[in-house]
């Protein structure tokens, strides 16, 4: 296929991922076997990327099928400071959090993770392979891209913070899950909460490395990383939360029309090294 006419929007994407990991999910929520359960879990999870591959095997040219990969394996896009961004913006907003809880009376954070190195190596390539690998591949590598094409970089991450609030949904509800142990009490909340801003957060991130799917991996799996490394209070997590939608706010603040440049005024050409550059 050559025009994108032919090729099957951001919207239709994202819908058909969505379709397809609640068609693993929700029987997951249902079924008594655990493994079975755990089985509809991991496949569940990796839907969006199986969908994304599909679509650009489907109806890509060669030359975007390489740029996906391109923005996958390519750690130049990562540039000076952003390293420190992508490595050690969730751990500074955790701290933040725990720190003013400290101050207010709390206990601060408490580390839960792995005593030994080894443990902690195991920790850190568990949640870089079940969670940012599969989704950023997705949400950012695909979706990201052909969403710009017809909206703004801002509505963009918008449309993809709904989408993975709701995506998470079924979770809470499949035993072994992260978000089932949460319950439905304010973490369950608080999860939620931080959706939207850290999606935006990961757009941004994504953009100012030239779309850089590798920046989003690493800024996803140190979130992940940091969640289980240190275990907050219910307050410090509300204060690490309001952070995160206080940068949120400065980048959109501060982003100006390179974040909420409306990409469906442009040329074809332009749109075209918009998404796949």
């Amino acid at each position: 296929m050559t025009g994108n006419r032919h090729i099957p929007g951001g919207l239709t994407y994202l819908a058909v991922a969505l379709t397809l990991t609640w068609a693993c999910w929700l029987p997951a929520a249902a079924v008594t076997h655990p493994e079975v359960s755990q089985a509809l879990h991991y496949l569940g999870g990796v839907m969006p990327l199986a969908a994304a591959l599909f679509f650009l095997w489907r109806w890509h040219p060669a030359a975007a099928r390489r740029a996906y990969w391109r923005g996958i394996c390519g750690s130049g896009r990562i540039r000076g400071r952003w390293w420190l961004v992508v490595l050690f913006l969730p751990a500074a907003c955790t701290l933040l959090g725990a720190g003013v809880d400290r101050l207010l009376g709390g206990s601060g954070p408490v580390w839960e993770g792995p005593t030994t190195p080894r443990g902690l190596l195991v920790q850190a390539a568990t949640l870089l392979v079940f969670g940012p690998i599969p989704e950023e591949l997705a949400w950012r590598g695909y979706a990201q891209g052909r969403l710009q094409e017809r909206f703004s970089p801002l509505v963009a991450c918008g449309i993809m913070g709904v989408l993975w609030l709701v995506w998470h949904l079924p979770l809470s509800a499949v035993e072994g899950a992260y978000q089932h142990y949460l319950g439905l009490g304010p973490r369950f909340w608080l999860f939620l909460a931080d959706k939207l801003p850290l999606t935006l957060l990961l757009g941004w991130v994504w953009l100012r490395c030239e779309r850089s799917t590798l920046a989003a991996i690493l800024l996803h799996w140190a979130v992940n990383l940091t969640g289980e490394l240190l275990a907050l209070s219910v307050r410090a997590e509300m204060f690490m939360v309001a952070g995160y939608w206080l940068l949120a706010a400065v980048v959109v603040w501060r982003g100006g029309a390179r974040l909420r440049w409306p990409s469906r005024t442009a040329s074809a050409s332009q749109r075209q090294r918009l998404v796949w550059r």
